[in-house]
């Protein structure tokens, strides 16, 4: 959802970033959705989970993620 709502880029972008198809995407997408309206309506906990990770910061270059959209060594 960040990088879809949040950042603007297209789920066929987004997927191929993934190195996902982008149907997978799209269920994956709306289902956290639903999840985010479901505890938004009924009042539930959002718990985000998925391991460790670290967002890139687009006002630096980025040289530790070799698949990033932002890495500019790629250009």
């Amino acid at each position: 959802m960040r990088i879809i709502d949040l950042m603007h880029i297209s789920q066929k972008d987004c997927a191929k970033e993934m190195g996902i198809a982008r149907t997978t995407l799209q269920r994956i997408y709306y289902r956290a959705k639903e999840k985010i309206a479901d505890a938004i309506v009924n009042g539930k906990l959002i718990k985000i989970e998925g391991g460790n990770f670290k967002l890139c910061q687009k006002d630096i270059q980025c040289f530790e993620c070799e698949h990033c959209i932002y890495n500019k060594k790629s250009e």
